[in-house]
């Protein structure tokens, strides 16, 4: 228990997608909770499955700290909309819901021209490759357009092309406020992390700017406020350290040596609707299998490694640091993190 499978599109036996609409559910489906060819499932669990005919599925963790809802788009080959809640009274009906900044109450209040609405990537993002790594109790989904952007660093950084890499880790994560861990993660300490606001444009939950934040994005979903109770108003979330620029770039030096100290990503969440976003903000938990470092934090400007420096390819070669291994990921705005596969991670 505890360490990470990792599922790839071109696996034997993996998914093929049918839609945008309907690709999140059927990789979601085939990766976290039923397995395929040699895969075992990651250990998910279905609450309520009315896709075929509603458009509308639910999963929870094996800990159930929370239910992820999935809602289908009304219009073809849009990703669907996502929402987090304690529990649902029915397929239809979640408890104490979130989705964004906002709180949900109705399933039918998802708007296509809402931006403060959870998605896993952009909108109309065309699907052609995919990468998941999960446990049985968070998960990380990675989609591209192609092969060849899944798995070089310098996918199309375009905030409206299809050609767009989407991140999105779902479940439980460290929690600093008492809710557990990823092993022992209590209610409430589930999370949508990254992914992208409601409409077709923008870097959603990754950042890299330096405004603190736009305040027309929404970053993450986040359940629980600071009392632990479930989120009673409107409150953008992000991940720092994406938030930040770096002062140098170590990597305009030609011979490029530089000794990475590596530091998992947080959880922030604003006080209010401010702007000034680093002035209101508290920690809700800490992303203990992602991780980075300031010199590979840059907005899309700024040159930044590519893959032949970091000599590895994104998502496919592993690099071991500190007795683990970790997979190079690219992070929406050119930037990158490292997801460890190592069990101590996901614990």
């Amino acid at each position: 228990m505890g360490a990470p499978t990792v599922y790839y599109y071109d696996d034997p036996g993996a998914p093929v997608l049918s839609s945008g609409q309907d690709a999140f559910y059927q990789i979601i489906l085939a990766c976290l909770v039923d397995g395929y060819g040699s895969k075992p499932a990651a250990g998910w669990s279905v609450v309520y499955d009315d896709w075929a005919s509603g458009g509308v599925a639910s999963f929870t963790n094996q800990q159930q700290s929370g239910v992820l809802g999935v809602v289908r788009s009304p219009q073809a080959g849009n990703a669907p909309f996502l929402f987090i809640s304690e529990a649902m009274l029915d397929a239809r009906t979640p408890i104490n819901a979130r989705s964004g900044i906002g709180i949900i109450s109705d399933i039918g209040e998802f708007s296509e021209g809402s931006k403060q609405q959870q998605r896993p990537w952009i909108r109309s993002l065309a699907i052609g490759a995919w990468c998941v790594v999960a446990n049985e109790n968070c998960a990380w989904i990675f989609v591209a357009s192609s092969d060849s952007d899944l798995h070089r660093y310098g996918a199309s950084s375009s905030r409206t092309s299809n050609s767009f890499m989407g991140v999105c880790g779902i479940g439980a994560l460290r929690d600093v406020r008492g809710l557990g861990g990823v092993s022992d993660a209590e209610l409430g300490n589930f999370h949508i992390v990254g992914g992208n606001w409601g409409t077709n444009s923008g870097y959603g939950g990754w950042n890299s700017s330096n405004s603190y934040p736009q305040t027309s994005a929404v970053f993450n979903t986040v359940l629980y406020g600071i009392d632990n109770v479930l989120l009673s108003a409107p409150a953008y979330a992000m991940n720092d350290p994406f938030s930040m620029l770096p002062s140098v770039s170590p990597f305009r030096v030609p011979d490029r040596i530089v000794e990475f100290q590596l530091v998992p990503l947080s959880v922030y969440v604003s006080e209010n609707l401010s702007s000034s976003f680093k002035e209101y903000g508290w920690q809700r938990a800490v992303i203990p299998m992602l991780k980075t470092n300031l010199s590979l934090v840059y907005p899309s400007s700024v040159s930044v490694p590519n893959s032949e420096s970091l000599g590895v390819a994104c998502l496919r070669d592993l690099i071991d640091i500190d007795g683990r291994s970790h997979l190079v990921c690219q992070i929406p705005d050119s930037a990158v993190a490292l997801i460890s596969l190592g069990v101590e991670d996901w614990m």
